[in-house]
């Protein structure tokens, strides 16, 4: 429970009345607060009798379940002859945020709402940093599911994936995505879409994140296949099935493709010292070629590439596109930003027992301080070759950005190394 303050006056007029007579009868109770404070609300809470006889232990018990709320920072009353007064001076800690519930799929939304601020005095769609406003939620919506059948534990934390919000969940027992069903699907698409439909299934449900994750996955796999300006609906629920120990809920989502888009033109600003060519060559993007996000983020790889093998590995390609809903088309601008060359630092050799090093340092002639550049690459795995190790061995690469150097790691499995 929150503390309270109390009023010195109120004290002193309750403790004057006899003992046999420790009661109050207020002509009227009001409340004295800032206009921003919902006093019809407030007095709700308070859930004091009018013209009845109260205790000095009644008025404490109702301020106390306004204190409760945290919403107010100071909660106290006066008495005079006429009137109990309620004083409450909002919190800067009851900044109040939006509520959001995230698998309460038996209701909808506003249907959910309706039924908390029926049950919950204070609550209307927002809860406050501090306070067992919160609590009382929380308890509502156990209620709420109990009538269901359902016997439920509800957790509430803030930040969830609206930000600046308090995000209330079903923790117990599990909800989780069931089938999807997407409606007028491309035939040609159908193999794919399976594999979203399959990696969804079994999935925690949460309305938002789940409406992205359907959204998101179903897109990609149309823009990809050329289909950019895909429109995927927000999918709708089913009435959340027992299935075993969690309740499975269904999903319906309706696909409206569009056209299918095609490059129109790949413009290269190419910077020394990675050619034009080269780095068209490594984009492997060519007009009339469907125009795919995941072909874009591949070109982008490959040019990155490109240039880390020539000693640039903070190589930044910058893919501008510009697209064409008229026609249908996408052109991509690339602009390159090179970076610092990295020259080769040291390698380490440790994975490899110490005959197989000896004759490693024996076949690596490279000095330190030569660009650590494919060439270099190349010349590790000869000398690892000439070894003839019999087992694969790796290469990990750890650039030092302060540096602008390059240490080379060889990694084998300890079983390769054993023999």
């Amino acid at each position: 429970m929150r503390p309270l303050s109390r009023a010195l006056s109120a004290l002193l007029l309750l403790a004057s009345l006899p003992a046999f007579a420790q009661t109050y009868t207020p002509k009227q109770i009001r409340i004295d607060a800032p206009p921003t404070v919902d006093t019809a609300e407030a007095l709700r809470i308070a859930a004091l009798p009018a013209n009845s006889p109260l205790t000095k232990q009644q008025i404490e018990a109702a301020l106390q379940r306004i204190a409760d709320t945290g919403l107010f920072s100071d909660v106290g009353y006066t008495v005079n002859a006429t009137a109990l007064v309620i004083k409450l001076t909002p919190s800067a800690s009851s900044q109040l945020q939006p509520a959001h519930f995230s698998n309460f799929v038996w209701w909808q939304p506003a249907e959910l709402e309706s039924l908390l601020e029926a049950a919950v005095p204070g609550y209307h769609g927002q809860l406050p940093v501090a306070g067992t406003l919160t609590d009382q939620v929380k308890t509502a919506l156990v209620s709420l599911l109990h009538a269901k059948g359902v016997d439920a534990t509800v957790d509430a934390h803030q930040n969830g994936f609206a930000a600046d919000s308090v995000t209330l969940s079903i923790v117990s027992p599990s909800i989780v995505i069931g089938d999807l069903q997407l409606q007028n699907a491309l035939p040609s698409l159908l193999l794919q879409l399976k594999a979203v439909q399959h990696r969804l299934h079994g999935e925690d449900f949460d309305i938002a994140e789940t409406t992205k994750a359907v959204q998101d996955s179903v897109n990609d796999v149309y823009q990809n296949a050329g289909y950019l300006a895909v429109d995927t609906s927000a999918p709708t629920t089913s009435a959340p099935r027992k299935d075993l120990l969690t309740y499975a809920v269904d999903l319906t989502s309706t696909i409206t493709p569009g056209e299918i888009y095609h490059v129109s033109g790949l413009h290269l600003k190419a910077q020394p010292p990675v050619s034009e060519a080269d780095l068209a060559k490594a984009a492997n993007i060519k007009p009339g070629d469907l125009a795919s996000p995941a072909a874009q983020r591949l070109a982008t790889s490959e040019m990155k590439l490109a240039y880390a093998n020539q000693g640039y590995f903070d190589a930044k390609v910058l893919i501008t596109p510009h697209q064409d809903d008229k026609a249908h088309t996408i052109e991509y601008t690339c602009d390159f930003v090179p970076g610092e060359v990295y020259h080769f630092a040291s390698i380490d050799t440790s994975a490899l027992a110490l005959d197989q090093q000896a004759a490693f340092a024996r076949a690596f002639t490279v000095p330190p301080g030569a660009v650590a550049d494919a060439n270099l690459t190349t010349a590790i795995q000869h000398a690892l070759q000439s070894l003839n190790l019999g087992f694969p061995v790796g290469l990990n690469v750890h650039p030092d950005p302060a540096t602008h150097t390059a240490k080379f790691v060889l990694k084998t499995t300890a079983s390769a190394h054993a023999k």
